[in-house]
């Protein structure tokens, strides 16, 4: 759109310039009705064509691949410049003309990758202006000697239309660039803060989360646990049915963590810590009844699992920390409920343990 208007404003720009070098003599020996009209409108639309051929060029086409809309613009000056010429009753240039355009169509090289995001150049950018400044000069010194023609007048109306039209289309498009940078950054922290292939939050989230939880918990003593979870044999998962039934077994108990979670009361999150190792973290009423959710959570866990074309079963090791009032400490937390789900896995396996919080 906006390279539209940009090509309408350098054609009206032109039609100030050659206005009374030119065109009103143009329009006046074609007749002034509809020749009149053809013979000023026709070169003005290719110089219209030209400037937006140029943008494209600009945005969308890498340097290398310049020579065709080059070619292609000084062919259409060339045959704007002899519609004007042919129309003063002077040689004209057509033959040169449309051969450059023919030169065009040779040095073709074919469809190149999309150039992104570049449509704020400065050149791009300030190029129409470029062309408004000498016709607004015109227009100045015409009116302080007396009189603009009508037909400027007119245009320079005109220009100032195509004007508050561009500024509202840079508008939009810095409107749609800034939500599309917000989606892209949101897009990259999800990302950074989130397992790939599980979709739950990652360590980092964790962390985060449980700073924020251990804060509240000191300011007022919201309820506050953490949950470990190692899947047992899971290595076995592995090497006797591949790393793909492996990623399938995760995928699924990251639903199922997920599902049970979403049943209890108060907030309560996973996040996969590494490998087959989790992490839930409880707030309010979740935490009061952390031993409770971790049986839940080893119940669903420990059903069969369709892994591609077999069925497994894997176990869990649970290990439960609760927050322990103002000294709680989130390193304290994690470390205890670590070493709790790890007595468990050295105990047995397939088990749910929980260890006080020892504060630093």
């Amino acid at each position: 759109m906006r390279l539209v208007v940009d090509g309408a404003l350098c054609g009206a720009s032109a039609f100030v310039l050659a206005w009374a070098p030119a065109l009103a003599t143009v329009w006046s020996d074609a007749g002034r009705g509809l020749p009149g009209i053809l013979a000023v409108s026709i070169p003005l639309g290719a110089v219209a064509v030209a400037a937006i051929t140029t943008g494209v060029a600009l945005t969308e086409i890498p340097r290398s691949r310049h020579a065709m809309p080059r070619a292609y613009v000084a062919g259409l000056l060339v045959i704007a410049v002899s519609d004007v010429a042919h129309g003063l009753g002077r040689t004209p240039l057509w033959a040169l003309g449309f051969a450059i355009l023919g030169v065009a169509t040779v040095v073709y090289r074919g469809t190149s990758a999309r150039r992104e995001l570049v449509s704020t150049d400065w050149r791009l950018a300030y190029a129409p202006y470029a062309a408004l400044v000498p016709a607004v000069a015109t227009i100045t010194e015409q009116h302080l000697r007396g009189g603009v023609p009508s037909q400027e007048a007119a245009t320079a109306v005109v220009m100032g239309v195509l004007l508050v039209i561009r500024q509202h289309t840079t508008l939009t498009e810095n409107r749609l660039l800034v939500e599309r940078l917000a989606v892209t950054e949101q897009r990259l922290r999800h990302q950074a803060t989130h397992d790939a292939l599980t979709g739950l939050g990652g360590r980092a989230l964790l962390h985060e989360r449980l700073g924020a939880a251990v804060a509240r918990h000191r300011a007022d003593g919201t309820p506050l646990a953490v949950v470990f979870v190692d899947l047992d044999d899971f290595k076995q998962v592995n090497d006797t049915f591949g790393h793909a039934a492996g990623d399938d077994v995760l995928v699924e108990t990251a639903r199922r963590l997920r599902a049970v979670l979403d049943r209890v009361d108060g907030d309560a999150a996973a996040y996969r810590m590494s490998g087959d190792e989790f992490a839930v973290l409880l707030e309010g009423p979740a935490a009061d009844a952390a031993e409770e959710t971790a049986r839940a959570l080893l119940d669903a866990i420990t059903t069969p699992v369709r892994a591609g074309d077999v069925e497994v079963v894997v176990g869990g090791s649970f290990g439960v920390a609760h927050g322990e009032g103002p000294a709680t400490e989130a390193s304290a937390l994690l470390r205890a409920a670590d070493v709790a789900m790890y007595g468990v896995k050295h105990g047995g396996k397939g088990g749910i343990a929980t260890a006080p919080v020892v504060a630093r």
